[in-house]
């Protein structure tokens, strides 16, 4: 295996050049022509590995790229998934350009996800360079709106996903030897309370005050939270009424609510909706839902983990199983029954922050064992 591990660590340059190219491609995601920039880049390297492509058109977001690579009579496929879009503005680039500090490499989506991509394409390259066994086909998913939830591409990856032996996502990791085995559900609920208006000074009996009502429903939402079973809810935004001389006939707030689990995430939702209001006259609506399911361990994933345990030791990584912090693509994998693990990608801090950075020397061990786990599935 060490030959794997010495393939990437010859390459490192060439893998922090790729990165780069990449970088400087900006694709935030409410841009779709700059996202489907990125995914011609993709298309273009995936054909150069000899990968055949398909292009999943979207109108109101980029398009999701799809690559197929090896002999599909081999059996059910191993999913790989990774976005191109980030959650960085045009021009921001041009603030924090691509740059190498050390150990260190900075750039707008240099860890989320970038490099995860690099990983990707990286996997395929060894595959090809080092005449690897391929035992399964791979199937590759670029898709374009994870940071708005996936949205658009929910639907591919769900089909893929059922069609699959594993899938496997290549988040970021904060750790060498951490990749993630569970995150929670996540959603997003609006409750609005209506009242009834009325004068400030003179109206105050008849009216029914909607801000009022809703610091009562504020106490009661935050009250669900549980550190015990994972379950968070954040009350994030409120807003309400008109002008302070006129008692308001409405107020609302909107919620990030987590659950660990599918169940729990069942039970939350059904507290949620049978809200009831506390000031006579008022009225409780709640909207929203949630929009990705958890990601749960399963006898399947376990046992796929324990694969991943066994490569990673060939290489000196004592690979662990974690929770992540956020939802991803393997949520909707998990959730249709696909054995998933995510942060398969490069060591990296500051996502979504201006610090944003993957560790440079981490990276060829991490290509490595993706590479090596692959290929033993």
């Amino acid at each position: 295996m060490s030959r794997i591990l010495s393939y990437f660590q010859e390459r490192k340059g060439a893998l922090i050049d790729g990165l780069r190219q990449m970088v400087e491609i900006e694709s935030p995601t409410l841009e779709p022509q700059r996202v489907n920039a990125m995914g011609e880049h993709v298309k273009e390297r995936l054909r150069s590995l000899g990968a055949s492509v398909e292009v999943d058109t979207q109108t109101e977001r980029g398009h999701n790229v799809i690559g197929r690579f090896g002999d599909p009579a081999m059996g059910d496929p191993v999913l790989m998934i990774g976005h191109t879009d980030t959650v960085w503005k045009v021009g921001t680039l041009e603030e924090r350009p691509f740059r190498v500090d050390g150990n260190r490499a900075f750039g707008p989506g240099a860890a989320d996800m970038k490099s995860g991509l690099i990983i990707m394409l990286a996997v395929l390259e060894a595959i090809n360079d080092l005449q690897l066994p391929l035992p399964r086909p791979l199937t590759l998913i670029f898709n374009s709106d994870e940071e708005m939830q996936s949205l658009y591409s929910r639907e591919l990856i769900e089909k893929e996903a059922r069609k699959s032996f594993c899938s496997l996502a290549f988040e970021g990791t904060r750790d060498l030897n951490a990749f993630t085995t569970s995150r929670k559900a996540s959603g997003r609920f609006t409750v609005r309370a209506k009242g009834k208006s009325a004068h400030a000074a003179s109206g105050l009996r008849e009216g029914v005050n909607a801000i009022e009502e809703l610091a009562h429903q504020v106490t009661k939402v935050q009250g669900l939270t549980d550190f015990g079973t994972g379950t968070t809810i954040n009350v994030g935004t409120i807003a309400g009424g008109d002008r302070p001389n006129i008692i308001p006939d409405w107020a609302e707030m909107v919620l990030s609510v987590r659950a660990v689990t599918t169940g729990e995430m069942g039970r939350i939702e059904q507290v949620l909706r049978s809200l009831e209001p506390h000031l006579a006259g008022a009225e409780i609506s709640v909207s929203g839902g949630f929009h990705r399911p958890p990601l749960e361990e399963t006898e399947a994933s376990k046992r796929l983990l324990g694969r991943l345990r066994e490569v990673a030791s060939e290489f000196g990584i004592d690979a662990r199983g974690e929770l992540g912090g956020g939802a991803g693509d393997a949520n909707l994998t998990s959730a249709v029954g696909c054995p998933s693990i995510d942060s398969m990608g490069a060591v990296g801090f500051g996502a979504h922050s201006v610090d944003e950075h993957i560790l440079i020397d981490e990276l060829p061990a991490r290509a490595a064992v993706a590479t090596r786990f692959i290929t033993s599935l």
